[in-house]
């Protein structure tokens, strides 16, 4: 009974704790989002950034990129822009105030390199059926090596020997190509 009671007194202290603290993201978020309404926007970048170290959203990074772009700090939009897009690749308007910021700044649209034409979240499908493909063809290998090729080797005397496994399969060992004789004894050739 004892200890039924310090489980239940440790349950309701577990869920008031998290009653308590669940919200200083949410929190912080709500007041940046107060103080960019009534003007004030570097207290609501101060609120924004420390909610940054709470938790992470594509919301939160683009309503921050949002503010340094009304700011005029365009680096600093363009890197929030950017870490929403991280979170949400597929958001256009994202993607298109993130050019607008490339264009503000006057930073030239970079060609595509070899990672970004490679390794982009457009080829990651292409990816993994290359590895797929790699991965089976190899096990398929592998079983035709192990149970279906024959085993030879030729010794430097010009002498075959063969891995040959026991009637059970479980043991095995290599047998000179003279000593299948008595192995496996041919019919005879009429």
């Amino acid at each position: 009974m004892k200890y039924l009671t310090v489980l239940l007194y440790f349950s309701v202290l577990l869920s008031l704790s998290q009653v308590a603290f669940c919200g200083d993201e949410d929190r912080l978020f709500y007041d940046a989002v107060r103080a960019e309404a009534s003007g004030n926007l570097d207290q609501a970048i101060d609120y924004y950034l420390k909610a940054s170290k709470i938790s992470h959203s594509a919301n939160l990074y683009g309503n921050l990129a949002n503010l340094f772009f009304k700011k005029e700090q365009f680096g600093l939009a363009i890197l929030y822009f950017r870490k929403a897009l991280l979170l949400q690749p597929r958001n256009s308007e994202l993607a298109t105030n993130l050019a607008f910021a490339y264009e503000m700044a006057k930073i030239p649209k970079s060609k595509e390199g070899f990672k970004g034409s490679y390794f982009s979240e457009n080829t990651i499908s292409l990816w993994g059926l290359f590895c797929t493909l790699i991965f089976w063809t190899g096990l398929l290998i592998l079983i035709y090596l192990f149970f279906f090729n024959t085993k030879l080797h030729k010794s430097s005397d010009g002498i075959n020997w063969f891995l040959v496994r026991s009637k059970n399969g479980n043991q095995k060992g290599w047998i000179r190509e003279d000593e299948f004789g008595w192995i496996i004894d041919p019919a005879p050739r009429t």
